[in-house]
């Protein structure tokens, strides 16, 4: 929006850097300097500032799902409801497979606690995105002949890239 696409992976890194901080702070109240811990793997991770200073994805994706994280463990009603449109984004960001698996503890952990209510917000509110990315690139697939639409976003075919979605998450 500034007009500096260079910025984009900083700013996105600082993002992540404030998510790690209040999600650890939620996670451990009773000591403060978890957080600071947190912080300082983060920043002292080659990984991290390689990726913020290039014009690799995995900026955008470590803030999103940070920032998710920290939305989740809230005890605000208003900002947990803000995560899965925050995890919505994540989503369709990149690889949706990534974020799926961060989240599947945490939809256990709901089912397992009967907060149905909740859990079926965030299915409805996932399933929104996971429809309008389908559909998009429904649409694309229909300007494009041949299944050009999968190689411009790195595939050869449909089936190529589900089979590349499921080798990365038998990986992990």
């Amino acid at each position: 929006a500034a007009g500096v696409p260079t910025l984009t992976n900083p700013v996105l890194a600082a993002g992540a850097i404030f998510a790690i901080f209040f999600a650890a702070r939620r996670l451990w109240p009773e000591d403060p300097s978890a957080a600071l811990l947190a912080v300082v793997f983060l920043l002292s991770s080659p990984q991290f500032l390689l990726t913020s200073m290039s014009w690799y994805a995995m900026p955008a994706h470590l803030f999103l799902n940070a920032l998710w994280l920290a939305c989740a463990l809230s005890h605000r009603r208003v900002i947990v409801a803000a995560a899965p449109w925050l995890g919505g984004c994540a989503l369709l960001l990149h690889q949706p497979v990534p974020h799926a698996l961060f989240v599947a503890p945490f939809v256990l952990r709901m089912l397992r606690e009967r907060r149905f209510a909740l859990l079926a917000y965030w299915g409805l509110v996932y399933g929104a995105f996971a429809s309008a990315g389908i559909a998009l690139l429904r649409f694309a697939a229909s300007r494009w002949e041949g299944g050009e639409v999968f190689r411009r976003f790195g595939f050869f075919t449909i089936s190529e890239a589900f089979t590349l979605q499921g080798s990365n998450a038998a990986i992990l």
